[in-house]
C-alpha cells in the first residue's frame, strides 16, 4: 500500500510509492527546488542593483538621465554615417538640401526658419569653439 495515498498497491522494487504518487512527489520537489533557486536568484540581483537603484532614484539624477535619454533618441539617425564620416561634408549636404527646400519656400517664415535650421546645421559640422567664444 502507498504510503502517501494508502491505496494504491506499490511495485516490489519501486520506493514505497505508488506510481502517480511517486510522480507527483518528483515533480514537487522539482518546484519546490526551482522555487528556491529562482529565490536564491532573485537575492542576489537585488544585492547586486541595490546600490545603483538608490543612486538611480536620486529625482536630479534620474531627470538627467531621462533628458540624455531623450536627447539620444531625438539626434538618433535612421543610419550612422560612415565611419570617416567628415563633419563638413555632412554638413555641406545638409545645407544644400536646406537650399533646395529655400528655393521652393513660399512664406517668409518659411525662409526664417530654414535659415534659422541652416545656421543649427553649421553649428552642428562646425562643433564647439576651442577658446569658447561664439
Amino acid at each position: 500500500i502507498c504510503p502517501a495515498c494508502g491505496y494504491r498497491e506499490q511495485a516490489p522494487d519501486a520506493d514505497g510509492f505508488c506510481r502517480p504518487c511517486a510522480e507527483r512527489r518528483v515533480v514537487e520537489r522539482y518546484l519546490e527546488n526551482q522555487g528556491r533557486a529562482a529565490a536564491a536568484r532573485n537575492a542576489a540581483w537585488r544585492e547586486r542593483t541595490a546600490r545603483a537603484r538608490t543612486a538611480a532614484q536620486a529625482p536630479d539624477h534620474l531627470r538627467e538621465r531621462q533628458h540624455y535619454s531623450r536627447l539620444r533618441r531625438a539626434v538618433r539617425p535612421r543610419r550612422p554615417p560612415w565611419p570617416s564620416a567628415d563633419p563638413w561634408e555632412l554638413g555641406a549636404e545638409a545645407l544644400a538640401t536646406i537650399n533646395r527646400l529655400r528655393e521652393m519656400a513660399v512664406s517668409q517664415d518659411a525662409l526664417a526658419a530654414l535659415e534659422d535650421l541652416a545656421e543649427l546645421v553649421r553649428w552642428l559640422a562646425w562643433g564647439p569653439d576651442p577658446e569658447g567664444e561664439r
